[in-house]
């Protein structure tokens, strides 16, 4: 028997995409709220017809829906009532978080699909009839300096030994400078444009995930 084994790849989307992407999102939570509500209204019904709606109801229900969706298509809204399905089953409840397309509480857009529905062609993707440029970038695995040496760092602090607990941080920040130092040398000497963007890691490293934020830069 052949053996089979799943990839899994990382592509980033270009800019450009943008436009068409974040209104395709839009219709997404649409779909998620109406199956929430036909959900939640199905299961508090107060006659016999009460019930528990599966991903087949709701694509049921959904049928025939795609005319009033400029963006997403048939597989897409088939695989936003499934997913919705698994996430109410897995979470106990009526109904889930009502998803938020605008303002500063907008939840994070995502376009689910069938692999089915999306074609690669080089250095571009085809999905629901648009063309989307994309491009495989590379991410530096977060390391534990400072969690590999917390227990030294604990001790010292324990004993009162402030010249070698500084010796500790020192260390840990040395390690953590030079695995970085070695990723952006690797970066610049591959690519012509580098993008920053605006992080403020100082108000993060005050919060609790301090250890992480400064491990990974």
């Amino acid at each position: 028997m052949p053996l089979s084994f799943t990839r899994t790849l990382r592509l980033k989307v270009r800019s450009e995409a943008y436009a068409w992407l974040n209104p395709a999102a839009v219709e997404v939570n649409e779909v998620f709220d109406y199956c929430n509500e036909t959900s939640y209204k199905a299961a508090t019904r107060t006659d016999l017809k009460r019930k528990w709606l599966s991903g087949f109801d709701l694509c049921y229900l959904t049928a025939g829906a795609t005319p009033y969706f400029e963006k997403i298509g048939a597989d897409t809204i088939q695989s936003v009532c499934t997913h919705y399905a698994q996430k109410r089953k897995a979470a106990r409840r009526l109904k889930l978080r009502w998803r938020v397309s605008r303002g500063a509480r907008r939840s994070l857009g995502s376009i689910p699909f069938k692999a089915a529905s999306l074609k690669r062609q080089g250095r571009c993707v085809r999905f629901a009839g648009k063309c989307v440029r994309v491009f495989e970038g590379e991410r530096l695995v977060a390391g534990r300096w400072t969690r590999g040496y917390a227990e030294k760092l604990a001790s010292a602090q324990r004993r009162g030994h402030k010249r070698q607990a500084k010796r500790i941080h020192r260390k840990a920040a040395r390690c953590r400078a030079d695995a970085l130092h070695e990723f952006s040398r690797k970066m610049v000497d591959r690519y012509q444009k580098i993008v920053v963007g605006d992080v403020s890691p100082l108000k993060l490293a005050r919060t609790r995930m301090a250890k992480s934020v400064l491990d990974s830069g």
